[in-house]
């Protein structure tokens, strides 16, 4: 689809690349925030993300506390499917973008050496859930999967890095399996300053961003 600009507005906001200063470790909050893309190739504005609520609490599972892992989305999503109806004489197939309704939650468990003498920088977290959207482009205007999801975080001074990877099997619901593949570097230039590079991965799209960001 070309290059695109893209803003983000958080009106409550707190994210596993922020640095953990003042929060709970390895959580996440966002409340209300989203992102919107201009894309070069199609002229116009893209609502890409809504999350009404998001959280992530990927607390380390050990023997004394047997902390256990969970995270919850509601909101919209856009996504890239193919296009119905294309006419017989077309030689590839093409694509369009939908935003349909999101929910989704997932449970688990992450390991981290907690009792090390210095601070481990390794998380690793391994959840299973189930994600949903609706949207009048699906068979039954909706699709439902069940999911499971690996999630490695790796912080190191202002240096934090993700990889997250989601499998959803829509099949259950008559609809395409899809995934999801995240690869996420951050710089902490200062606490309110960061500079981040994302790769984005799905069956029929995939992105590369650079953005800096402002907190306040």
């Amino acid at each position: 689809m070309g290059s695109f600009a893209e803003i983000q507005f958080r009106p409550a906001y707190h994210d596993l690349l922020n640095t953990d200063k003042g929060f709970v470790p390895n959580s996440e909050t966002q409340v209300m925030n989203g992102a919107v893309r201009y894309y070069e190739g199609s002229r116009k504005l893209e609502l890409t993300r809504l999350n009404v609520i998001r959280m992530y609490s990927l607390n380390p599972y050990n023997s004394i506390s047997e902390s256990k892992t969970y995270a919850l989305d509601l909101g919209a999503e856009t996504v890239t499917v193919k296009t119905k109806h294309q006419p017989f004489w077309k030689d590839k197939e093409e694509y369009s973008r939908i935003t349909p309704v999101n929910a989704e939650a997932s449970y688990g468990y992450s390991f981290q050496n907690e009792f090390s003498r210095e601070d481990s920088p390794f998380l690793f977290t391994v959840m299973a859930g189930v994600k949903a959207q609706a949207h009048g482009y699906f068979k039954n205007e909706a699709r439902i999967a069940p999911q499971g999801v690996l999630n490695f975080l790796y912080n190191i001074g202002s240096w934090k890095i993700q990889t997250y990877y989601a499998y959803h099997y829509y099949n259950i619901s008559q609809n395409e399996n899809d995934y999801t593949a995240n690869l996420r570097l951050r710089y902490a230039i200062q606490k309110n300053h960061e500079v981040r590079f994302e790769f984005s991965k799905h069956t029929y799209y995939q992105d590369v961003s650079f953005s800096y960001h402002y907190l306040f």
